[in-house]
């Protein structure tokens, strides 16, 4: 796969190709690729791994263990802002389709400190650990004053949960095929995909 950038702040259109080393993968594994972003000159800007798991109850999934683009920072200020801006969606989004082709339905992933936002834009949220919902040890969901419950309530406190500090694991998850058609419309605004 091989990006052109359309709207280019140089001269010449930054292109970019995916090189995918498909590796044996590890006992824990079904199929391991390694993902990086190179230039026409060999040089090698970002690079991420994915694994695909089988959980036990048979499903797959896929984790993306890392995400590295060379010279940016996850807290980019003004008088210091990242070199390479967009280059780890790129890479994201090589890390999607593959799992996307694989049929994997979900993706995992651990943001590193001060990424979150990054993953939030493209679909991904912390999974909820512990028990946010409220429910009473009987297992009986709270009523409004007339006995009903509140059907909005109940369908936007799982996503909210995870803004909640206690609640927050530390694992994150999106859907594979969202994320992956998301991507793929925003990366399409900036570039060429041959």
């Amino acid at each position: 796969m091989r990006f052109i950038e359309i709207n280019p702040q140089r001269d010449n259109p930054l292109t970019l190709i995916v090189d995918e080393d498909i590796t044996l993968p590890s006992e824990d594994e079904q199929h391991a690729v390694n993902l990086s972003l190179i230039t026409p000159r060999h040089e090698e800007l970002a690079y991420g791994r994915c694994s695909i798991y089988r959980e036990p109850e048979g499903r797959d999934y896929l984790m993306i263990s890392a995400i590295y683009v060379e010279g940016n920072e996850n807290n980019p200020t003004i008088k210091k802002p990242n070199p390479h801006v967009g280059l780890g969606q790129l890479l994201v989004y090589a890390a999607m389709k593959f799992g996307h082709e694989q049929n994997v339905q979900t993706t995992l992933l651990s943001p590193l400190p001060g990424s979150e936002g990054f993953y939030i834009k493209m679909g991904f949220y912390p999974k909820v650990t512990g028990n946010p919902n409220r429910m009473v040890n009987a297992g009986d969901l709270p009523r409004s004053h007339k006995g009903k419950l509140n059907p909005k309530w109940l369908t936007q406190f799982a996503k909210s949960s995870f803004l909640h500090q206690d609640f927050r694991g530390p694992i994150w998850a999106g859907s594979t095929s969202l994320v992956y058609l998301q991507l793929k419309e925003n990366i399409l605004k900036s570039w060429t995909v041959a």
